[in-house]
């Protein structure tokens, strides 16, 4: 038989055992609260607001602020000079109405519209070209993308220099023994030059989003439709393709906004000749900003460019989600 010393200590916590509750571990020191995971006490809240008002102060104060003064001044007849006076929406009106603005918005539409569309196929090509490892492949990518860090303005002059009556586009027609063109007296010509130096400029980003689309389709997929027997064109209509609907989404959408705010590009390129037909948006606002003094009346038609421009992102986003769903 074994004797046990029951000292005092043992003995209450054989009497807390029999009663049905817990002994104390840690004794008479005291107890530490423990928070579970994942709540949040008044010190993170107050932690997370103090680390994030720097970033909200910039961006109010970059961001917010200038939107809120332009709504304001959009709503003015303010000339830039003279205190502002409310007038409601006649500028609106007049901005929207049959005039300058509407006919440049008109042409901004049509570029944007033709250049994404090119943009788009002259990329995607580039992309399955040269979706393919070896030195070709990498010069090639590097000599795609190579305008996209080069400056609009300087690119708008050396297009301007090349295509000019006494460029050295007509020189080789001349030698070729055809009538040389005058791409900047024709409305057709001079918008088909906008389209094809943005093109020039922005089908190496469009091409490496695309690159980046079509190394991550799995080639699982690829595999089994070859099994399936599909050609290269059914693989890549009903394979690829759909799987690059996230990268035709973000192509689609940054191009349209690029369109829709050229300026530097066109000012170098065309200024907006033959006889404005070429006059951006953009070049519209700042021509009745500074050129005509009407800051009030430049506001106006700046909400209404950039409430087009989310209108129409908002919708290609729409549009082409339910493609990424099927994908998914």
């Amino acid at each position: 038989m074994t004797l046990m010393n029951t000292t005092p200590d043992t003995a209450t916590a054989a009497e807390a055992g029999s009663s049905g509750t817990q002994p104390s571990v840690v004794g008479d020191a005291p107890r530490r609260r423990r928070h579970r995971r994942g709540t949040r006490t008044p010190a993170d809240a107050a932690g997370r607001i103090l680390m994030s008002w720097p970033a909200a102060v910039i961006f109010g104060a970059f961001a917010i602020a200038p939107m809120a003064i332009g709504i304001y001044l959009s709503l003015t007849d303010w000339d830039g000079v003279n205190p502002a006076r409310l007038i409601g929406g006649d500028n609106y009106r007049r901005a929207l109405g049959p005039g300058d603005f509407r006919s440049s918005l008109t042409i901004t539409l049509l570029i944007a519209v033709i250049g994404v569309i090119v943009q788009n196929a002259a990329g995607l090509a580039l992309a399955l070209a040269l979706n393919r490892t070896g030195r070709f492949a990498k010069l090639g990518r590097a000599l795609f993308f190579y305008p996209v860090v080069l400056p609009a303005i300087a690119i708008g002059y050396l297009w301007h220099t090349l295509l000019d009556y006494h460029g050295a586009l007509n020189v080789v027609l001349t030698h070729l023994g055809f009538a040389p063109l005058d791409v900047f007296a024709s409305p057709t010509l001079a918008v088909g030059s906008i389209v094809l130096v943005t093109l020039w400029q922005q089908v190496g980003f469009v091409m490496v989003l695309y690159l980046a689309g079509l190394q991550a389709v799995p080639a699982e997929l690829r595999q089994a439709a070859q099994v399936d027997g599909a050609n290269k064109w059914q693989t890549f209509r009903h394979v690829v393709l759909p799987q690059l609907a996230p990268s035709v989404t973000i192509n689609v959408v940054l191009g349209l906004a690029g369109y829709l705010k050229l300026y530097e590009l066109v000012i170098a390129l065309t200024n907006g000749n033959p006889a404005g037909r070429t006059k951006t948006t953009v070049m519209r606002i700042f021509e009745d900003a500074f050129t005509n003094g009407r800051p009030g009346l430049a506001a106006a038609e700046g909400v209404v460019l950039a409430v087009l421009t989310a209108v129409l992102s908002f919708v290609v986003i729409l549009t082409r989600r339910r493609s990424e769903g099927a994908v998914q």
